[in-house]
């Protein structure tokens, strides 16, 4: 017989008794050695919950009682390691033995009969009440701590964790770190820093992640959010007073929550700080995003550094100065209305020409499907009467099944309605028949999306915009125009490819989120032009 064997432990304190990982798998082994079982292979999920059967070896476990057909038991070392919830544990059985698997406890072994099933449930339900009662405990002794104004989790960055009197965790300050979370609040508390600027010049100090990585945005805003840091303890809603000293003083905190607030509410930057090209230009030298920043002299954007290369010799750019080339760029890459609208009729012309082939081989492809769906009814019917054996049927039902598949692949991919990617062609002609008037009659907010919709990249070397990446499918109407400006831009498509571009890409996931954008300038630039 071939065996499986699963080991779990969920806290440090279980590793370091019997119940730890090696203990567990030597006590399957033996037991399978003296049942004279083959071990295939053992499964061990480390530091997991059995409250759920959301773990990942467990998962692939059943994945590979599912996929292989020699395996006749699975071993564990007490039920509880399997599951501690008896929902859990019944399915989890009752798919082992779906398979003819058998569920092998080492501590408690059942007879296969009435007595030992029941004996069998009793012990799982025991298991799922322990954990229900251990965690109504841990809740009872973690809201006594609070209410003695300690914290019983690990305490954040800028703290450090001691024993006290009566050996009891105590969470004091680390000079150094908490130095660095107080130079954080008071940086963002002046207004000029985004969280993004904020983490950049935060990592340079020294305020990184334990995996020495820069904090992203929202771990940064966490971090200003954290009311520990003014010796308050926060827990299901409610605050306690802690007793441990406070890095922040309170005015200095709720001036940082200021600045929250009213980048909470901004158009899509930070704060008030509105630099157009954030998010979509990059350094062609180093190959990071641009980011802005206020400086005494002005505003510049820079390249966000990266502590996995050296500094960028690319010098700072006033903002003004690039953005003016980003007109320049519209104000070149606007093609004539006509022959956006000749394009949108060759377009028509091909869907309509596409949809009349397409409704020959649509009505042969669902005759063909019929026609295998028929054959596996017929198949069905043959085994159940004795007039084929079942591998015959097994072969055949696979072969019949695979071309019913192809087939039906073949359909969803010919049944196509193709009015939205000529809709979706019609408001990106609008959009960029009239790019640079838009663009110096939109707000900062509209302005955003426009440039958003447009480019995907927007390459910088030597203070100039050296090439862009346009998104599609402006990538296909401004083309030509682009091919002007930019020496590596791509050839020019052939109508037929257009046509594909455009209604694969309707099809695609990037689709959804350019719908929006594109809907709300269309209805824009028509406000416009009725204006």
């Amino acid at each position: 017989m071939n065996c499986l064997l699963y080991a779990r432990v969920s806290t440090d304190k279980q590793a370091q008794k019997d119940l730890s990982i090696p203990a567990q798998i030597e006590a399957m082994r033996e037991y399978a050695k003296r049942n004279g079982w083959k071990v295939a292979e053992h499964f061990v999920d480390e530091g997991e919950s059995a409250r759920t059967a959301n773990r990942p070896e467990l998962k692939r476990l059943i994945q590979h009682c599912k996929e292989n057909k020699n395996i006749d038991a699975v071993i564990v070392h007490k039920i509880d390691r399997l599951a501690r919830n008896l929902i859990d544990y019944a399915t989890i059985k009752a798919i082992l033995k779906q398979k003819g698997i058998r569920l092998v406890s080492v501590s408690e072994p059942f007879d296969d009969n009435p007595i030992g099933h029941l004996l069998e449930n009793i012990i799982a339900s025991i298991s799922e009440w322990y954990s229900a009662n251990l965690g109504e405990e841990i809740k009872k002794s973690n809201m006594a701590k609070l209410k003695q104004g300690e914290w019983p989790h690990k305490p954040p960055f800028g703290y450090k964790s001691t024993k006290g009197e009566n050996n009891r965790i105590k969470h004091v300050i680390d000079p150094e770190r908490a130095s660095i979370v107080r130079q954080a609040y008071e940086l963002f508390s002046t207004g000029n820093y985004s969280l993004r600027t904020l983490s950049e010049e935060m990592a340079e100090r020294g305020l990184k992640t334990r995996y020495g990585r820069i904090f992203s945005p929202e771990a940064m805003k966490k971090l200003l959010n954290k009311r520990f840091y003014m010796g308050m303890l926060e827990w299901q809603g409610k605050e306690y007073r802690g007793k441990h000293e406070p890095i922040i003083a309170p005015e200095l905190f709720f001036r940082a929550q200021e600045v929250l607030k009213r980048r909470s509410v901004d158009t899509g930057e930070k704060g008030k700080l509105e630099f157009l090209l954030r998010g979509v230009a990059y350094c062609q030298t180093c190959g990071q995003k641009l980011t802005g920043e206020i400086h005494p002299r002005g505003s510049y954007y820079r390249c966000i550094p990266c502590i996995y290369k050296n500094k960028c010799v690319e010098p700072y750019i006033p903002v003004k100065f690039l953005d003016s080339q980003l007109e320049a760029i519209y104000q070149r890459l606007q093609p004539p209305k006509k022959l956006l609208e000749l394009l949108k009729l060759e377009m028509e012309q091909i869907a309509q020409r596409r949809e009349k082939i397409a409704k020959k081989e649509i009505k042969t492809l669902k005759r063909i499907i019929e026609e295998y769906e028929n054959k596996e009814i017929k198949l069905i019917d043959e085994m159940l009467d004795g007039r084929i054996a079942r591998d015959i049927y097994e072969t055949m039902q696979k072969k019949y099944s695979e071309k019913r598949k192809e087939a039906e692949a073949r359909l969803s991919q010919m049944d196509v309605d193709y009015k939205d990617p000529l809709d979706f062609l019609d408001k990106c002609i609008v959009i960029s028949s009239m790019l640079y008037y838009l663009h110096e009659r939109f707000d900062y907010k509209h302005r955003k999306n426009l440039l958003k919709a447009v480019f995907e990249k927007i390459l910088v070397q030597d203070r100039a915009i050296v090439d862009v990446k346009l998104n599609p499918p402006f990538s296909i109407l401004l083309g030509k125009d682009l091919k002007r400006l930019f020496k590596n831009s791509p050839s020019a498509p052939t109508k037929e490819d257009v046509f594909e571009q455009i209604v694969n890409f309707t099809l695609s996931e990037q689709y959804r989120a350019a719908k929006v954008l594109i809907d709300t300038l269309a209805e824009k630039s028509r406000h416009f032009c009725k204006s």
